[in-house]
């Protein structure tokens, strides 16, 4: 779950090359294991302040085993409007999406939690 956390940090550095308007993404806990809850708080910037009026909604998946591919999402992106990929409002203009945990959510066998190398947001 190491890698997970690593990888995650790393989209987000990313993020601000991608997207020079980028908000703010934080994981907690910062090791998250595959087992217990990870709750994700999204900051937004200056320019996405609209996010904070608006319904926003999360697409997930995972890596496995890092192959560069992203597999395992957890809905197909179009299907990703359903009220429960819905962003909750936090205080502190923030939005938050909390996963109860990896192999719960992604419906993964004991063996495939091993292979999680990455969590995209």
């Amino acid at each position: 779950m190491k890698k997970l956390y690593l990888l995650a940090l790393a989209l987000l550095a990313n993020s601000f090359v991608w997207f020079a308007n980028a908000g703010e993404l934080n994981v907690s806990p910062q090791k998250p294991t595959a087992l217990k809850p990870i709750e994700l708080v999204y900051t937004p910037s200056a320019t996405e302040k609209w996010a904070l009026t608006e319904d926003v909604y999360i697409y997930v998946c995972l890596e496995m085993d890092q192959n560069g591919e992203w597999v395992k999402e957890k809905a197909e992106w179009s299907k990703c409007n359903l009220p429960n990929f819905k962003w909750s409002k936090k205080g502190g203009n923030k939005l938050s999406y909390t996963i109860s945990n990896l192999k719960s959510y992604f419906n993964l066998t004991d063996a495939e939690v091993p292979h999680v190398t990455g969590l995209f947001v």
